[in-house]
């Protein structure tokens, strides 16, 4: 496994990792301050475990994604529920669905990993698409 710079903005030049989503990838529920819950993916690369908030399809082919922002959660408590993974106090809604990095928290941008998810897809973007066919339904 690869470690990875935990600057902010990784270089666009650096050397890609390809993962298996099957062997890094868990989903995980995730409590929002003040109120909500939203269900995303982790990856774990080495001993660090990170919240992937968003990703960018990164085909060909269509079941390689890349991350877009990662936030370190292994500093937060979690405890196994199922096959998934839950977060035991509330996120910021900010640092969550914030665009850029927050204080006092790692968050990486771009970082240059791919991760394969074979016949699947990241459950962030599975559940965006389910949203927009119901509202395109509606």
């Amino acid at each position: 496994m690869v470690a990875v710079n935990a600057t902010p903005v990784l270089p666009l030049t650096a050397e890609i990792t390809v993962l298996d989503a099957d062997k890094v990838a868990s989903v995980v529920l995730v409590p929002l301050n003040p109120r909500g819950i939203c269900e995303t993916d982790a990856i774990r690369l080495g001993n660090q475990l990170w919240l992937v908030t968003q990703w960018l399809g990164a085909g060909p082919p269509r079941a390689v994604w890349r991350p877009v922002r990662m936030i370190r959660i292994d500093g937060f408590q979690i405890r196994p529920m199922g096959d998934r993974l839950v977060l035991v106090e509330p996120m910021a809604t900010r640092l969550f669905k914030g665009k850029g990095t927050f204080p006092g928290h790692e968050v990486l941008l771009r970082p240059d990993i791919l991760v394969d998810f074979g016949l699947s897809m990241p459950v962030t973007e599975a559940i965006a698409r389910r949203r927009r066919r119901i509202v395109a339904n509606t």
